[in-house]
């Protein structure tokens, strides 16, 4: 509470202080942990961020919210590869892929906003892996990407999977 009552009077720095004290008394309390990332990350600590987050997955490895937010960090940095590896790890150790899924759509739709297609791409390609229910439109939306950018093999590919997807006429 004090760490948030500093936040809203701006005082990062003291935040911080205070959450790094609650850190040493709980070591392993990942949402103190969390709260401290959350923190650095918000005060431009982007490396203390990554850091903390990575330590929280080692507390425990099926924290989606760690995954995202460490993906969310490495695409700021574009290392999107870096970025879609960590997002991977997090379908195949989290508890919540629908956390996953949740973000790749909102950051792939950011990238389709400022003409990023090509890094958009790898988002909406995991959605089609990872949400069973959103493959017909994420592969027919692929293939509309790829279309627009002239990757006519690539494009028949996706759209080949979207109609493999489509459940059949009654």
């Amino acid at each position: 509470r004090a760490a948030l009552i500093s936040l809203q009077r701006q005082e990062a720095g003291r935040a911080i202080e205070t959450l790094e004290k609650s850190c040493r008394a709980n070591p392993e309390s990942t949402q103190a942990w969390l709260d401290l990332a959350s923190i650095y990350q918000m005060s431009g600590r982007t490396n203390d961020a990554v850091r903390i987050y990575t330590k929280v997955l080692k507390l425990d490895s099926s924290n989606s919210f760690s995954y995202v937010a460490l993906a969310r960090l490495r695409f700021q940095q574009r290392q999107d590869q870096q970025a879609m590896d960590m997002l991977e790890r997090g379908a195949r150790r989290g508890r919540n892929v629908s956390a996953l899924v949740a973000f790749c759509y909102t950051q792939g739709r950011e990238f389709v906003g400022t003409s990023e297609i090509s890094r958009a791409i790898p988002l909406f390609q995991f959605i089609a892996r990872y949400s069973p229910t959103q493959r017909l439109q994420f592969y027919s939306l692929l293939g509309e990407l790829y279309e627009g950018l002239g990757y006519d093999d690539e494009a028949v590919k996706s759209y080949t999977q979207a109609t493999m997807e489509t459940p059949p006429l009654p």
